[in-house]
């Protein structure tokens, strides 16, 4: 119970922090301002954290977290070559939830450029999330759904810079009004796709191969 406990305080330490870096930047980020939010003493953070750069490596855990369960639930329903602007639209920022948690990574790439431990957080999300997307598209060259001439690993990390791009344009409100980001992906998902939704000739040649 106690080991809950503990892992469960941390877990709300790190969300405070997070939602403060969303909110306020990086530099509001203090021992003094988390122990504010969390109603306790500085010293009771040093109960559960080393110090600030832990804090932060956990804020972007919780925030990375919170976005790989949405994927994951957008899996749960299937996989198909259909599923997958559902699946990239489950990730970007579209409530005030996702929005906090999109707000954390757009700082913590920021802090990542003169900062080496934060970068090595970051590297290791994006191996991650690229494994996963990976796997996905692996998946779908075997259920015969997407051409098998497709290098997996170049579409995931394709779609992932694609996904930070929009997702960090939409937190800053960069899109103009009625753009759907997640549209865009039709002509990449096209060019995936076997048989008749196939757009070219060589996509259904390969597919045939």
């Amino acid at each position: 119970m106690r080991k809950l406990d503990h892992d469960q305080r941390r877990r709300e330490i790190a969300e405070a922090a997070a939602r403060l870096i969303a909110a306020e930047g990086m530099p509001a980020l203090t021992t003094r301002s988390i122990a504010k939010a969390m109603n306790c003493s500085i010293g009771v953070l040093s109960h559960y954290f080393d110090g600030k750069a832990a804090i932060v490596t956990a804020a972007f855990a919780w925030a990375s977290e919170r976005i790989e369960q949405r994927l994951a639930r957008a899996l749960s329903r299937g996989i198909s070559v259909d599923r997958l602007l559902p699946l990239i639209r489950a990730a970007l920022p579209h409530d005030r939830q996702s929005r906090t948690e999109w707000g954390v990574r757009l700082h913590l790439w920021s802090h990542a450029a003169a900062d080496p431990d934060a970068a090595a957080v970051l590297r290791a999300d994006l191996e991650r999330n690229r494994a996963l997307l990976g796997s996905v598209i692996v998946q779908l060259q075997r259920q015969g759904e997407v051409r098998p001439d497709i290098d997996a690993r170049g579409v995931a990390q394709m779609m992932i810079d694609s996904m930070h791009g929009m997702g960090f344009a939409a937190l800053l409100g960069l899109h103009p009004a009625g753009h759907d980001p997640v549209s865009a992906f039709n002509v990449l998902v096209d060019d995936l796709r076997c048989g008749d939704g196939a757009r070219r000739g060589v996509a259904r040649d390969a597919c045939n191969a």
